[in-house]
């Protein structure tokens, strides 16, 4: 009997995917490439013997131990957003991005991560969002970017999602805003979202 595959949630969307992505970085081959494996498995059958597990700490190139965001882009990077900075792995190596280096980045703390296009990142911090074009790193923070108009409701990120119409909702803690063409549109309170 031919059964379809199962529907899987687009990176970002649901927890589901995140637990997938955290799953799939964390679970390698002696190849070191990594494998999706069709979870789960049926009642008995063991794993099998070719994957290994394999964990990541400071100690291997993480900028800290917690990790806060995961995101495999298109371009087979899996990010890491930490407490301490922004990781990009490739496999074998992390590369570090903090705002140290790159001030574009605005804060080390990372919450959120979100791919809209091959090669254009957006990231959740503390202290703003930002966009990474794959060249450089372009900080929005509320009342601080005169290319932007409109404005986020507050610097702190939490969350970040792509529509189907293609605009890009940001999560703060004083509600959302909605980034199309160049323009923040903020929804608070006073709009009718729930108070926090």
């Amino acid at each position: 009997m031919h059964r379809p595959a199962p529907r899987r949630a687009a990176p970002g969307r649901s927890p589901v995917a995140w637990l997938f992505l955290a799953a799939l970085a964390l679970v390698t081959t002696t190849s070191a490439r990594a494998q999706a494996l069709d979870f789960p498995l049926p009642r008995g059958e063991a794993v099998p013997s070719q994957l290994a597990q394999q964990s990541w700490t400071k100690d291997q190139g993480l900028p800290q131990n917690s990790v806060n965001a995961i995101l495999q882009a298109a371009s087979g990077y899996v990010w890491l957003g930490t407490q301490e900075g922004l990781a990009r792995f490739d496999g074998l190596r992390f590369e570090v991005f903090r705002t140290t280096r790159y001030p574009g980045l605005g804060s080390n703390e990372i919450h959120a991560l979100l791919e809209t296009r091959p090669g254009e990142l957006w990231i959740g911090t503390q202290d703003g969002l930002a966009r990474y074009d794959g060249a450089k790193f372009t900080n929005f923070k509320p009342h601080r970017n005169a290319a932007v108009t409109g404005d986020l409701p507050n610097a702190h990120v939490r969350a970040l999602m792509k529509d189907a119409d293609g605009a890009l909702w940001v999560g703060t803690l004083d509600g959302l805003a909605r980034y199309v063409g160049g323009r923040f549109t903020s929804y608070t309170e006073a709009d009718g979202l729930p108070a926090l």
